[in-house]
Order: C-alpha cells, then sequence, then structure tokens
C-alpha cells in the first residue's frame, strides 16, 4: 500500500497476544498526516474526520472513531468519489471521480434487505428471499429494488445513477403525490400521469426491443419477453411480488459471508455473526479477482474502502469468490464464476495469467493438482499433532521441489516482480504448507515465514481478515524477536508498518487509539498464519493453534 510512516515505529509486546498494545504513532500518506481535517463539534467529545484527503475529492465526513465505539451508531449512506459508468464489456460498473488511496472510503450503503446467523453458518438465498417476502418494502426500496441486475441485458444497460439510489425516498414521495392527485381529476396532475403511462410504454417498448437483441430470433419468445417488459413498466407492477425477478436480482446482487467482521464487533460490543444482505449500490460493482476495495458489514451497513492507489476514471472492483478461491489458477476461478453468476472473468489479473507462456501456466496447474488430488493441506495438522516428523519432512521436500521449479521457469521467463507475486498468489497454498512445516520446526518463532505469505494475500485479497492475520503475526513476532535480541529494529519496525497499513485500508484513518482496539480485538481471536477460528475471544483455547485445527480461511 502506498503508506509511508513519518517515524519510527516501537510496538510493546507484554508476554500475550491480547496484551498487544501499539504505541502512538504519527502516519503518513504520501506526504500527508493521517490525522487529517479534525473539527470538533460543538458540546460533543468525539470528532469527525474529514476521511478522504485528496483536495479533487469531496470531503465525507463521517465519524470513523465512533464507528467502532458505538454499538448504536450506523452512518447515512454515503458516496465517496465515485459514480456509475459504462464498462467495456462490462455494462455498468462504478468509477472514481478523483484519485483515491488506500483506507478511503467509497461507499456506505444501507441493506435493502438483511438477515444474520450464528457465526460460522453459511446462510442462503432463500433465506434472505423469506426476509423480503416478509418485509413490505417501502416504495422507495422497491424502486432501488428495480434498479438493480436481474440476469437480463436490458438491466445490465438500464441508465442509472447513485442518484437514484439516493434520491429514491424523494421520488417515490413526488410519485405518491402525483397519483393522488390525478386519481382526484386534477388537470394538470391527471395530464402528467397520462404522459407517464405513456413514456411508461415507451419504456417498454424499449427494453422489450433490448431484450430482443439477446434472446432467439423465435416470434414466441420475443412475445414473451415484450409482454413481460410491459408488465414490469406498468404503474401497478410489484417487484416485490414478481418472485422470479426477485430470486434473479438476490443472486446477482446479495452479498454474504460466514461472519462480520470480527475486531469490529468486539470493540461495539457485538457478538460477530454470520450474515447474507442486499445492499443495492454494492451490486453495482463488478468483479476482479485482484480487487482494488475491501469490503467490511459493521452492523448492518456495507462499507467499502479503497484497498490501494486508484486513479481517477478507474474503474473500482470487488472479489465474488469467498474464502481462498482467489488462490487458485484461473481455470478453477472462472468454473466457480462461471457456476455462480453465469459470466468469463476477463479482469486484468485474468489476462496477466493468460499471457504468461505456457510452461509456467503448467507448473501452476500441476501444483495446483497436487495439493487438490493428495489434500496434503488437511493432512499435515494431524501429521503436526502425532508428531510425524518423517511425514513432514517428505511434505515438505514435495512442495519445496515444486516451488523450486516453478521459480526457475519464473526467472527463466524474466517475469516482472509484481508479476510473480500475482502467480503465486494462484497457488498459494503449496507456499503456505512450507511455511507451516518450517514454522513447525522453528516452534512458531520465524517472522519471515508470515512475511514472505503477506504480499501473496495482499495481491489477491487486499485488506482481508487473512490480510490482516498475516500482517499482525509478523509484527508479533519481529517485537518478540527485536525484544530478545534475535533481530534488528528495522526489521520490527518494517513489521509494524505492513501490520498498520493493512488495518488501514480495512478500518480507515482511525485514530491511534481505536487502531489500536481493533488490532488487539482481533489479537484475541486464536489465529495462525493468517488463519483463524471463530471461537469468541476469551473462549478456551484448541488443543493446537489455529492452523493446526478447524480453521477458517
Amino acid at each position: 500500500p502506498d503508506l509511508q510512516p513519518q517515524s519510527c515505529f516501537s510496538i510493546g509486546m507484554l508476554g500475550a497476544v491480547d496484551q498487544l498494545r501499539v504505541l502512538r504513532a504519527q502516519r503518513l500518506v504520501s506526504g500527508r498526516r493521517l490525522a487529517v481535517d479534525v473539527q470538533a463539534k460543538k458540546k460533543n467529545v468525539h470528532a469527525r474526520i474529514a476521511q478522504n484527503h485528496n483536495k479533487n475529492s469531496p470531503k465525507i465526513l463521517f465519524d470513523t472513531d465512533k464507528l467502532y465505539r458505538d454499538r448504536n451508531y450506523l452512518p447515512d449512506r454515503v458516496f465517496g468519489p465515485i459514480k456509475v459508468d459504462t464498462i467495456t464489456g462490462k455494462g455498468r460498473g462504478l468509477v472514481t471521480t478523483a484519485e483515491v488511496r488506500p483506507g478511503d472510503l467509497l461507499l456506505v450503503s444501507e441493506p435493502l434487505a438483511f438477515v444474520k446467523g450464528p457465526v460460522g453458518t453459511t446462510l442462503k438465498h432463500k433465506d434472505l428471499l423469506d426476509a423480503v417476502q416478509r418485509t413490505t418494502l417501502s416504495p422507495a426500496d422497491k424502486l432501488r429494488l428495480s434498479l438493480l441486475y436481474d440476469g437480463t441485458p436490458a438491466s445490465s444497460k438500464q441508465p442509472v445513477s447513485l442518484t437514484d439510489f439516493q434520491d429514491a425516498d424523494k421520488v417515490a414521495r413526488r410519485a405518491a403525490e402525483k397519483a393522488a392527485a390525478a386519481s382526484k381529476g386534477f388537470g394538470a396532475a391527471a395530464a402528467a400521469s397520462r404522459a407517464a403511462a405513456a413514456e411508461a410504454v415507451a419504456m417498454a417498448e424499449t427494453v422489450a426491443a433490448s431484450d430482443a437483441e439477446f434472446t432467439p430470433t423465435s416470434s414466441t419468445t420475443s412475445t414473451a419477453a415484450a409482454a413481460q417488459a410491459a408488465a414490469r413498466a406498468s404503474p401497478s407492477y410489484d417487484i416485490a411480488a414478481d418472485v422470479e425477478r426477485l430470486e434473479a436480482i438476490l443472486k446477482f446482487n446479495a452479498h454474504s459471508y460466514e461472519h462480520d467482521d470480527l475486531a469490529a464487533a468486539t470493540c461495539r460490543g457485538e457478538k460477530p455473526s454470520a450474515f447474507i444482505g442486499l445492499w443495492p449500490e454494492y451490486g453495482l460493482m463488478n468483479h476482479s479477482c485482484s480487487p482494488n476495495t475491501v469490503t467490511v458489514v459493521i452492523g448492518d451497513r456495507l462499507i467499502v474502502r479503497a484497498a490501494s492507489r486508484i486513479p481517477a476514471g478507474r474503474e473500482v472492483t470487488v472479489s465474488y469468490l469467498t474464502g481462498m478461491m482467489s488462490a487458485v489458477p484461473l481455470a478453477e476461478r472462472r468454473k466457480v464464476l462461471q457456476n455462480a453468476y453465469g459470466f468469463e472473468t476477463s479482469c486484468w489479473r485474468t489476462m496477466v495469467e493468460e499471457s504468461q507462456p505456457a510452461e509456467v501456466q503448467q507448473h501452476l496447474a500441476a501444483i495446483h493438482d497436487w495439493l487438490s488430488s493428495s489434500k496434503v493441506l488437511q493432512k499435515v495438522p494431524g501429521m503436526i499433532s502425532t508428531r510425524d516428523t518423517a511425514g513432514l519432512d517428505a511434505v515438505r521436500a514435495e512442495a519445496e521441489s515444486r516451488i523450486a521449479a516453478l521459480e526457475e521457469e519464473l526467472t527463466k521467463r524474466e517475469v516482472a516482480a509484481d508479476v510473480k507475486v500475482m502467480l503465486r498468489a494462484c497457488v498459494y497454498g503449496v507456499y503456505e504448507l512450507v511455511a507451516v512445516c518450517k514454522d513447525d520446526a522453528s516452534a512458531g518463532s520465524d517472522e519471515a515465514l508470515p512475511a514472505q505469505l503477506v504480499p501473496l494475500m495482499a495481491s489477491m485479497a487486499p485488506g482481508s481478515d487473512g490480510h490482516l492475520f498475516l500482517a499482525a503475526d509478523w509484527m508479533l513476532r519481529a517485537a518478540q524477536k527485536s525484544r530478545a535480541g534475535l533481530t534488528s529494529k528495522e526489521v520490527e519496525q518494517r513489521a509494524a508498518k505492513e501490520c498498520i497499513a493493512a488495518h488501514i485500508v480495512r478500518y480507515g484513518k482511525a485514530s491511534d487509539t481505536v487502531l489500536t482496539q481493533l488490532i488487539t480485538a482481533r489479537a484475541k481471536y486464536d489465529n495462525y498464519l493468517g488463519r483463524y477460528n471463530l471461537d469468541a475471544p476469551g473462549a478456551p483455547p484448541p488443543t493446537a493453534p489455529a492452523s493446526r485445527s478447524a480453521v477458517t480461511a
């Protein structure tokens, strides 16, 4: 990330993970102090921090610290320097209107529907559909719902702006007032109603014609599409009652995970939970296997921040892949995305992988096939528990041999350094496997192991839980060795910088105190080399570290 410190960081380690403290530090982002534009509110103890520091982007007054401290605080809908635009080969998408930098706030979205469940569970679209059908949607929410992609070509080309979502309440209220006036026969309103009806018919014809461009030439199919488009353009159409379309909207736009933000929930005094929700503006963001944003759910709000420097006019993207599905070769990722969403990814990471020589791609595929067929990642925890040294040595030798062959090919082909990182991330599991084997031999003290994994994780899932857990692990190991005189202060400082940078990407420009609380809260979860258990902090520890028992990637 584009984050440089003004001064060195000194990390204190008080003997246990849950006693971690990060000393106050002055931090810079490209020469600018992170504690920017603090405007004290009258008769209020907290401050509102201007999030986006770029002078060309709108200043967003957003109470970052309060978000992580007050469980009753849920921010309103916020749009950063982004807009809806047409993306070549994709349809609609979001792009930046000004340059943004890591941690800048891009979006706060309020859900149209939101369901929580026990942490660690996987909630389904059916759960969300049931919630929508049990809820009486407001006219404004129905309008927002109608703007989302439903799997049809027409919906992907439907003109829309973020203002449509922001002002949906006003639009719905004006429409209701006009309808009420028209029902009483008032001239101007009645004329407006007739004009609106004519416009609806024209819209239906346009949508039907648009659908016809992408449907078989069968007259039956064309007639059905036209009839469906006309029905949906009718003033009496209720999108919430159109189950088929509603299911499609949820399939393509819902967002779910087995837990919300662990650290934020802890700091807010909330119990972490699984979730599934429908955040309308989030549905406008397209997929990338190497996204430039990070998404966090806090309470029922979905918050999107920049995970890297993004120039003005560049598309902002998210990853539709969950867990470690980003850490596999292109062919595997494409299978998942095709089955789940019906498209073939063509993002930048995809193009980089496709451009590699056949020999490089063959090495990647062979490593992935070995990891999948041998189930070695699943077997290693048992080997560690039973102290099967011979088995671990054999696994490590095989993994290192495969890595050496890949690295030799990358060097032979003169692959650029940043591309090497991206390609290694496609077989992240083999590098992780070697790290686990080496770490067992070093009794968990080698800070170089998480340091080697952090760039790979950051390239495919920046600001993710795995990224932050790895960065914190690296920082803690470096701090411990520095205190024991086994490594230099420079190594400790670099690890601290990387850890804080990763947390700023996810949580924004919070104060040092709040950032410390977030890092401390996350560190209380049993974790090991980026993997972690979802047991509540303070629960009895498992019989082995996280990577050696049930873990979540």
